[in-house]
Protein backbone atom coordinates (compact mmCIF):
# COMPACT_ATOMS: atom_id res chain seq x y z
CA UNK A 1 0.00 0.00 0.00
CA UNK A 2 2.82 2.43 0.75
CA UNK A 3 5.08 1.32 -2.10
CA UNK A 4 4.80 4.62 -3.95
CA UNK A 5 6.17 7.64 -2.12
CA UNK A 6 4.52 11.00 -2.63
CA UNK A 7 7.08 12.92 -0.60
CA UNK A 8 9.50 13.41 -3.52
CA UNK A 9 6.70 15.05 -5.50
CA UNK A 10 5.82 17.30 -2.57
CA UNK A 11 9.47 18.24 -2.19
CA UNK A 12 9.67 19.12 -5.90
CA UNK A 13 6.63 21.39 -5.61
CA UNK A 14 8.03 23.04 -2.48
CA UNK A 15 11.36 23.53 -4.28
CA UNK A 16 9.72 25.49 -7.10
CA UNK A 17 7.69 27.55 -4.63
CA UNK A 18 10.86 28.35 -2.69
CA UNK A 19 12.72 29.26 -5.89
CA UNK A 20 9.92 31.61 -6.91
CA UNK A 21 10.01 33.19 -3.44
CA UNK A 22 13.77 33.73 -3.62
CA UNK A 23 13.42 35.26 -7.08
CA UNK A 24 10.62 37.61 -6.00
CA UNK A 25 12.48 38.75 -2.88
CA UNK A 26 15.67 39.23 -4.89
CA UNK A 27 13.89 41.21 -7.61
CA UNK A 28 12.20 43.42 -5.03
CA UNK A 29 15.57 44.15 -3.48
CA UNK A 30 17.21 44.62 -6.87
CA UNK A 31 14.72 47.16 -8.16
CA UNK A 32 13.66 48.95 -4.99
CA UNK A 33 16.84 48.71 -2.94
CA UNK A 34 14.70 48.39 0.15
CA UNK A 35 16.97 46.56 2.58
CA UNK A 36 17.48 48.23 5.95
CA UNK A 37 20.75 46.55 6.87
CA UNK A 38 22.67 48.08 3.94
CA UNK A 39 22.13 51.67 5.16
CA UNK A 40 21.21 52.78 1.67
CA UNK A 41 24.40 51.74 -0.08
CA UNK A 42 24.64 48.75 -2.34
CA UNK A 43 21.07 47.57 -1.79
CA UNK A 44 20.72 46.65 -5.45
CA UNK A 45 23.81 44.49 -5.14
CA UNK A 46 22.23 42.76 -2.15
CA UNK A 47 19.15 41.97 -4.26
CA UNK A 48 21.37 40.41 -6.91
CA UNK A 49 23.24 38.40 -4.28
CA UNK A 50 19.93 37.20 -2.82
CA UNK A 51 18.96 35.88 -6.25
CA UNK A 52 22.28 34.15 -6.88
CA UNK A 53 23.10 32.81 -3.42
CA UNK A 54 19.48 32.15 -2.46
CA UNK A 55 18.93 30.06 -5.57
CA UNK A 56 22.10 28.05 -4.94
CA UNK A 57 21.31 27.53 -1.25
CA UNK A 58 17.72 26.53 -2.00
CA UNK A 59 18.92 24.00 -4.57
CA UNK A 60 21.46 22.56 -2.15
CA UNK A 61 18.94 22.12 0.68
CA UNK A 62 16.33 20.44 -1.49
CA UNK A 63 18.93 18.21 -3.13
CA UNK A 64 19.91 16.98 0.32
CA UNK A 65 16.29 16.00 0.90
CA UNK A 66 16.09 14.20 -2.44
CA UNK A 67 19.32 12.26 -1.83
CA UNK A 68 17.60 10.43 0.99
CA UNK A 69 14.83 9.25 -1.33
CA UNK A 70 17.32 8.23 -4.02
CA UNK A 71 19.19 6.14 -1.44
CA UNK A 72 15.91 4.46 -0.54
CA UNK A 73 15.11 3.72 -4.20
CA UNK A 74 18.59 2.33 -4.87
CA UNK A 75 18.49 0.17 -1.75
CA UNK A 76 15.16 -1.28 -2.85
CA UNK A 77 16.55 -1.95 -6.32
CA UNK A 78 19.54 -3.79 -4.81
CA UNK A 79 17.20 -5.79 -2.60
CA UNK A 80 15.06 -6.81 -5.57
CA UNK A 81 18.12 -7.74 -7.64
CA UNK A 82 19.51 -9.93 -4.87
CA UNK A 83 16.10 -11.51 -4.25
CA UNK A 84 15.63 -12.47 -7.90
CA UNK A 85 19.19 -13.82 -8.17
CA UNK A 86 18.50 -15.96 -5.12
CA UNK A 87 15.37 -17.35 -6.75
CA UNK A 88 17.31 -18.58 -9.82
Amino acid sequence: MLDIMISPWIIRVLYWIAQAGVLVIGLIGLFTGDYDFTLGTGANLVGLLVIILGTALCRLVFELFMVQFKICENTEEIKNTLYYKEME
